[in-house]
């Protein structure tokens, strides 16, 4: 985590889930698919809502806002088979790799960092996309292709002072 991270920790016997309310980007999956857990008022019920529910809703978090911890082997979470970035429509880029992102302690695996220049929070991407009306597809030219091998290992970013990653 770097310095201006605000984190929240819910200690859940051997899983620690935790917030990083500086990175959210408000995709909803955790609210949808586990409500019991992550919404505000809602209280956790870790009976009810088993760690392995738990671990893969924060696994599919874009933007690595949540992430967890735990000692028990079988949940831990690995880098994927393969590096994917997507973007988002009138959005920012959601990275999915092993990351190595300038400024931070550790590897990742999830981010959504910037791609209209006008975050608050670079690298990270804080939603200003929305207030500045930011307008880019997240879509290609379509074109024929063949497949890639497997691509793997990490995926080294450099954010650059005011501009692109």
């Amino acid at each position: 985590m770097t310095g201006r991270d605000q984190e929240a920790i819910i200690e859940r016997g051997e899983l620690s889930v935790h917030y990083a309310s500086s990175r959210c980007i408000h995709a909803r999956f955790c609210v949808l698919q586990a409500p019991a857990v992550f919404l505000a008022e809602a209280e956790d019920d870790p009976d009810r809502t088993a760690d392995a529910q738990v671990t893969a809703v924060i696994r599919r978090c874009p933007s690595g806002a949540l992430s967890y911890s735990t000692t028990r082997a079988e949940l831990q979470e690995a880098p994927p088979p393969v590096n994917a970035v997507w973007l988002r429509e009138n959005g920012p880029y959601a990275i999915n790799a092993h990351i190595l992102l300038a400024g931070e302690d550790a590897p990742s695996t999830r981010r959504t960092l910037c791609r209209c220049g006008a975050s608050s929070n670079k690298p990270y991407c804080d939603m200003s996309h929305i207030a500045i009306g930011f307008v880019a597809t997240g879509e290609p030219p379509a074109r024929n292709t063949t497949p890639l091998d497997v691509q793997a290992g990490p995926l080294t970013v450099t954010p650059l002072r005011d501009g692109p990653l």
